[in-house]
């Protein structure tokens, strides 16, 4: 889809996390960088010389080492509700030039969140500062003069770890909820 709604093939995948999506654009044939807190390249892409790697900090959105993302697509897949502020957050990666950005971040007004309530795992507070909907994505964008090409879904699984959640919140054993834990 990024590939598709873009015609990109230039990418900065930030947050990267374990770099599978990094590794996914690669092996796809596109130019790819990381970017994350530590300086600890991503499992996925750590032995893949062509997937450099930068550190950014999210408080204020600097990326080192990077002066400018001419052409760029910005992937910013669950990161946005993690940062201190948002809309100060895209404003610093804006002043790169990027061409485009790929956002994801967990929506709040979903069939799961309904169903699941408190349980929800994107709930999730510390780690989830902000929750999101189309609505105040809308706000966000015309705020920053950001113009959406398309809004979609994305297909990231969230019953096992609200199930985790739920076992965690009810003090079942550690043994019982363990395996269930999305980073194990």
């Amino acid at each position: 889809r990024i590939c598709r709604i873009t015609r990109c093939s230039r990418f900065l995948d930030v947050g990267s996390g374990a770099g599978d999506f990094a590794l996914l654009l690669h092996n796809q044939g596109a130019s790819v960088a990381t970017a994350d807190s530590t300086a600890h390249r991503p499992f996925c892409t750590e032995k893949i010389d062509a997937i450099p790697h930068h550190t950014i900090d999210f408080e204020t959105g600097q990326i080192h080492g990077v002066k400018s993302l001419d052409g760029t697509t910005i992937v910013l897949r669950h990161v946005l509700e993690h940062v201190k502020d948002p809309a100060r957050f895209l404003e610093r990666l804006l002043s790169l030039n990027p061409a485009y950005f790929y956002i994801v971040v967990p929506n709040a007004r979903s069939v799961e969140r309904k169903l699941l309530g408190k349980y929800w795992y994107f709930w999730d507070p510390p780690r989830h500062l902000w929750h999101f909907h189309v609505e105040p994505l809308e706000i966000l964008f015309h705020r920053l003069k950001m113009a959406p090409l398309q809004f979609g879904h994305d297909t990231i699984p969230d019953l096992i770890p609200s199930l985790y959640r739920f076992l965690r919140i009810h003090r079942f054993p550690k043994s019982l909820y363990q395996p269930l834990n999305p980073k194990s």
